[in-house]
């Protein structure tokens, strides 16, 4: 989860997290189908069966969150004075200027009501050369994990605090409610 350590930042850890686009997922889904469509219509034809067709839905969404894990990663995430690290598994961190970064969507973690609790990671940062760096849960279920949640909420607000960020309330076209646009006034994307 989150860890500490005495004269250095504190880094928290975010695992299963899928640091593409929720887009990019259609890239797996669909295909996915596809072949599991053609194989339906290859052994059962155009005949619709309840029972084989609900085992091929099933095999379907099993294989593609399968999929989906298979390119998750875990992220560690850090700020110094001057920047952002970001590093995916083992590999090097990425560095990012905090003067760079314009923004970021996020869930309101550190809302006071139980019914809009929440523990899935949808993070996605915008970056003033027109990047995104995008933490998204590759899990799909709905449950609430209170330590993940409450994790989420110290890096919600360290996040705030580091990049000297606010939340705007503005819809955003690929969320539903409670997702907030944090960022410095002056920016309103």
């Amino acid at each position: 989860m989150s860890k500490s350590r005495k004269g250095t930042a504190k880094k928290f850890i975010l695992n299963q997290v899928y640091p593409y686009s929720s887009i990019s997922s259609l890239l797996i889904a669909l295909p996915v189908m596809l072949i599991y469509a053609v194989a339906y219509y290859s052994v059962l034809g155009d005949g619709f069966y309840l029972g084989p067709v609900s085992l091929t839905f099933l095999f379907y969404f099993a294989t593609t969150v399968g999929i989906l894990r298979l390119f998750s990663k875990d992220v560690t995430i850090w700020f110094d004075s001057q920047y952002m690290y970001v590093q995916l598994n083992q590999q090097k961190p990425h560095r990012y200027d905090k003067q760079e970064i314009l923004g970021f969507y996020s869930y309101d973690y550190s809302t006071q009501s139980p019914l809009l609790f929440n523990s899935k990671i949808s993070i996605h940062f915008y970056l003033t050369n027109g990047k995104k760096i995008y933490f998204n849960d590759s899990s799909y279920r709905n449950i609430v994990d209170e330590d993940k949640r409450l994790l989420l909420l110290k890096f919600l607000k360290t996040a705030q605090n580091e990049l000297k960020f606010s939340p705007i309330r503005r819809k955003y076209r690929h969320y539903a409610n409670n997702v907030y646009w944090y960022t410095h006034h002056q920016y309103k994307n």
